[in-house]
């Protein structure tokens, strides 16, 4: 049995500014050797070797949070985590309409009229029972009576209904599905595949040369100033769809794949619901 793939969350794209160092990263990385070189140059001519252990500490902080995951989490996380277990309560208070137990009447008097309620109780006489003797009971003979005989009910069957006998229908002819165009910035057509239909929301299905579905093919789609502004990736069915709209404008879309080549596609959104966008690999690289 194949194993289910994990999720993935393709959608979190983060820059990489040097090989695979993102931007938080390099912030981290960069509050950590700047504070350390502060240190360096002003406080070590004051403090002398007592400023060594700041500039360590502050150099291997940047450095932790910069490169150092712990579970496969960055050790930013694992700090808000220990903070947010400091500061938060963990004690939680019964509270009904902004009233605590300890304001209300019913929850501060409970105690006496609980000892009330146990202290009427106890001084309450218990009831006499007086033991009754039955009367004596003197047996007395019936006679037997006949016992009434039955009539036999007659139950009424229904009538049968024939079963009417179906007459064939005309059914319409059978339409086939044409082929889609890539349209850019088109309008669902009715009979037409539809991924989504939230206007200016980019979707498709990317296929090899030979027709075949492509999985994991990463889609990145770029606003005219050159960012990318969105991150996706196909499924199974070499399907793809983003899952918020994008503002009206000029789109460039690439596709990257290990060993495939894609042509570029350049599309217009202009308020409406796009058909999904067929793109097909050109060749092997």
């Amino acid at each position: 049995m194949e194993a289910h793939p994990i999720p993935q969350n393709v959608t979190a794209f983060e820059f990489r500014l040097v090989g695979d160092m993102t931007l938080k990263q390099f912030l981290y990385l960069s509050f950590g050797m700047g504070t350390a070189y502060l240190i360096f140059v002003f406080l070590l001519p004051i403090l002398g070797f007592l400023a060594w252990p700041l500039i360590t500490f502050f150099a291997l902080v940047g450095v932790a949070l910069a490169f150092m995951p712990i579970a496969d989490r960055p050790l930013d996380y694992w700090v808000k985590a220990f903070l947010k277990a400091v500061y938060s309560p963990t004690q939680w208070v019964w509270s009904k309409n902004d009233h605590s137990w300890e304001q209300t009447a019913l929850f501060s008097q409970r105690g006496s009229i609980i000892s009330q309620v146990v202290a009427s109780l106890e001084t309450a006489t218990p009831p006499v029972i007086a033991k009754i003797t039955p009367p004596t009971q003197t047996a007395t003979i019936i006679p037997a009576q006949p016992t009434p005989t039955a009539a036999p009910v007659v139950t009424p069957t229904p009538p049968v209904t024939p079963t009417p006998t179906p007459t064939p229908v005309d059914l319409p002819p059978m339409v086939k599905n044409e082929p889609i165009k890539v349209v850019p910035a088109s309008k669902i057509k009715p009979g037409q595949l539809v991924l989504t239909t939230i206007p200016n929301v980019i979707n498709g299905i990317i296929t090899d040369a030979a027709g075949n579905y492509l999985e994991g093919v990463v889609v990145i789609i770029y606003d005219k100033t050159g960012l990318p502004v969105r991150a996706l990736k196909t499924n199974k069915l070499g399907q793809f769809s983003g899952s918020t709209p994008l503002p009206n404008g000029t789109y460039l879309i690439e596709l990257e794949k290990e060993s495939l080549s894609f042509d570029k596609i350049q599309i217009n959104l202009k308020g409406t619901t796009l058909s999904p966008l067929t793109v097909s690999a050109k060749k092997l690289i």
